[in-house]
């Protein structure tokens, strides 16, 4: 190993979670004590302020938004930047770059975490029989991806990390030790979904996230991120977990909302999750961790937080499309009417943009018929908190001019007032018809 303690990374994370955090890093010692590596330094630097958004429901203070021209709700918080340092494992010009967990044989099956300072790094899933070292094709569980100081890299397996350092029988603890610290900072700031720890067995994917569907139904969405730094609030992925370890008499005191099983509802949700992580093209690491896990059916224990977040990242794929089918598609040939005519429609709000100018401020607001499909321009010298992105509304305007930007044409429009907000009615569901029983019939 090399003498020389070097930064493993840098995070920006709420003051009240430091002392949780120095517990975990001497935890961590305790055990790289025990393995005799080196330990781990914790630095903390000054407190500072930071304002935030009030999330729903949280008390704040009224600020004026300069960028949003208006009044809103914010909490101040009390953040440091906290640094963690240590030794890296090398050998002979080989450092530790990533660590393989095989969920299947294939190349598919496989979840990558990577270590500290090779977050950017591109790295190749092999299948499950790759070992550049012994090079003997059998069924691995786990590999390491080493790199040379000159750019080469190796697939090796744990059980020829022995053969291959020449570190002694507990070099993978060791290195485990790595991936475990780069996980504390990344649980204290960021979503937590990484994955560390030992190899356990293997649990069923389709249940597990149907216990997950339940608890978001019933108590929304935690991450492990977020509710690190609440410090009182379990995650969705632990309650999830907690709910299918609970006996029948715990789930009915501690878990009323959920009940006794998962719905269908839920069970519907958590298949649909897992089809749509299957088709997951990766295009970054967390979709390919995710991809891996869904084609497996299975997660292991330490990628639970991973699992989880598959049908969160479902729900809000969906909702994104839902919302993408609701809008009203463009049309650049259509006008909302002649030059010089009122005109009285329903629109939907797409965007408002401030300008500043030596008169005040100009707001740009652009609208789409929902009819024609017609782009509707407004600039606006008053009030438009009754136009909200998004929303559709009936107004009564002018048409000044018809331009034409970028070979769509806009109607540009002058003097608009908003009638009525458009609330969407409610469908109305048939009365079910009762089929007689064949008694009556005969």
């Amino acid at each position: 190993m090399t003498a020389t303690t070097t930064p493993i990374a840098t995070r920006e994370i709420l003051s009240c979670s430091v002392p949780r955090l120095a517990a975990a890093v001497e935890k961590l010692n305790a055990r790289a004590k025990r393995l005799r590596a080196a330990p781990y330094v914790l630095t903390v630097s000054e407190p500072r302020m930071r304002w935030r958004y009030a999330a729903d429901g949280e008390r704040g203070v009224l600020k004026f938004d300069e960028s949003l021209r208006r009044e809103v709700r914010m909490v101040v918080e009390e953040i440091v930047d906290v640094t963690l340092a240590g030794e890296p494992v090398k050998s002979n010009g080989w450092v530790f770059a990533a660590k393989l967990d095989f969920l299947t044989d294939g190349a598919e099956g496989v979840v990558v975490s990577k270590a500290p300072g090779h977050e950017t790094l591109v790295v190749e899933r092999p299948d499950a029989t790759r070992c550049d070292h012994c090079r003997l094709a059998r069924r691995r569980a786990v590999c390491y991806v080493v790199q040379h100081d000159t750019g080469a890299r190796k697939v090796v397996g744990s059980s020829c990390l022995t053969d291959f350092t020449g570190l002694g029988r507990n070099v993978e603890r060791v290195v485990e030790l790595g991936f475990a610290a780069a996980s504390l900072l990344d649980d204290a700031e960021s979503d937590g979904e990484g994955g560390g720890g030992r190899r356990s067995r293997a649990l069923g994917l389709p249940e597990y996230l149907s216990a997950v569907a339940a608890v978001i139904r019933c108590y929304g969405w935690l991450s492990r991120g977020a509710a690190y730094k609440r410090g009182e609030d379990r995650a969705s992925a632990d309650l999830a977990d907690a709910w299918l370890a609970s006996t029948p008499e715990e789930r009915r005191k501690f878990f009323p909302e959920i009940g006794m099983f998962a719905s269908r509802t839920d069970m519907a949700q958590a298949l649909r999750s897992i089809h749509w992580a299957e088709q997951l093209t990766g295009e970054n690491d967390y979709e390919e961790n995710c991809r891996a896990i869904a084609t497996a059916g299975y997660y292991l224990p330490k990628h639970m937080g991973l699992a989880a977040s598959i049908v969160s990242s479902w729900q809000r794929h969906r909702g994104t499309l839902l919302e993408r089918a609701r809008r009203v598609q463009p049309n650049p040939d259509a006008t909302a009417g002649a030059v010089g005519n009122k005109i009285h429609t329903l629109v939907e709000v797409v965007r408002k943009d401030n300008y500043e100018n030596d008169w005040g401020v100009t707001t740009r607001v652009m609208m789409t018929e929902v009819e024609t499909g017609a782009t509707i321009i407004w600039w606006a010298t008053c009030n438009t908190d009754d136009l909200v992105e998004k929303d559709r509304v009936q107004v009564a305007a002018k048409v000044k001019k018809i331009d034409d930007y970028k070979g769509t044409k806009q109607t540009v429009v002058s003097r608009l007032s908003v009638l009525m907000h458009w609330v969407a009615p409610k469908k109305v569901r048939k009365p079910k018809v009762k089929k007689p029983a064949e008694s009556e019939v005969a």
